[in-house]
């Protein structure tokens, strides 16, 4: 009983943090200024070399990939040590079972239940909520950034939008998808309208901005230049209401509706296998 006590705390600090990776709080946490100064490296390129050096599957090399996309630069807080190793263990097992043919992967299908069911149970603006479409764009952006991880699965790096591609993503792209697709939702406008508006307002520009992001990547490999890949970040009104909606949320969640949130994204993501 005082184990399975112990395992329940240990969760419950963890609650937070994981609910904040969908739809972040900026009341969650603060992060401290670094007294040190570092090197800024690019974190597509740490991603990518990860992927690379995680090609042949082995355990050691997954865990250093899901620790590259855990500690991939976010609009939302980064979780604290012991839930930022949880989930890194539990990416590192979910992708070598899906390598290792032992688990299903996650339909994009399945991002958008997930990510509309926390909209719905957290009570979030409608403009939180997403479609199969806003998946399927982000997902080919990120192709160009990260070809090394997103392109697993895919005919070639230079697909075009419309393609017929696998639906299927692995436990890793699909959190990095997911984690990319908090992001847009909280620093970028055009995703930051309800999806019906969405699929008749912003789609087309949005595809027709990733054809031109396309084309101008694959100038760049033919030139051998190196791939530059750019983010717009506002803080507008609806960005604004949705943190404050959130955050009014959070601080009510029950400790078991929160766990339920938890085991829905672990349930989704293969994480509880």
């Amino acid at each position: 009983m005082l184990i399975r006590e112990c395992q329940m705390r240990t969760l419950v600090t963890g609650v937070i943090w994981a609910t904040v990776l969908f739809f972040s709080s900026t009341a969650t946490t603060q992060a401290k200024p670094e007294t040190r100064k570092r090197e800024w490296a690019n974190p597509n390129k740490l991603v990518n070399d990860a992927a690379k050096q995680a090609s042949q599957g082995d355990e050691q090399s997954l865990e250093l990939l899901a620790k590259s996309i855990l500690d991939y630069p976010r609009a939302f807080p980064k979780p604290a040590a012991p839930v930022a190793l949880l989930l890194q263990n539990r990416l590192a097992r979910a992708e070598l079972a899906f390598r290792n043919g032992k688990i299903p992967g996650i339909k994009e299908s399945d991002l958008v239940d997930l990510v509309n069911t926390y909209a719905d149970r957290l009570q979030a603006p409608v403009e939180a909520r997403t479609t199969e479409s806003q998946i399927r764009i982000l997902r080919m952006r990120l192709l160009l950034g990260t070809p090394l991880l997103m392109g697993t699965g895919m005919a070639h790096s230079d697909m075009k939008i419309g393609e017929s591609i696998s639906d299927t993503l692995s436990p890793m792209q699909a959190f990095h998808l997911l984690s990319t697709l908090v992001d847009q939702k909280l620093i970028n406008p055009e995703y930051q309208v309800p999806p019906d508006d969405w699929e008749v307002a912003h789609h087309s520009p949005t595809r027709l901005k990733l054809e031109q992001l396309q084309r101008e990547h694959t100038t760049r490999q033919q030139n051998h230049e190196v791939s530059r890949g750019t983010i717009e970040v506002k803080q507008g009104e609806k960005a604004t209401r949705m943190r404050e909606t959130l955050d009014n949320k959070l601080v009510t969640l029950s400790v078991g509706d929160a766990i339920e949130l938890v085991e829905i994204g672990f349930r989704k993501l293969r994480l509880n296998e």
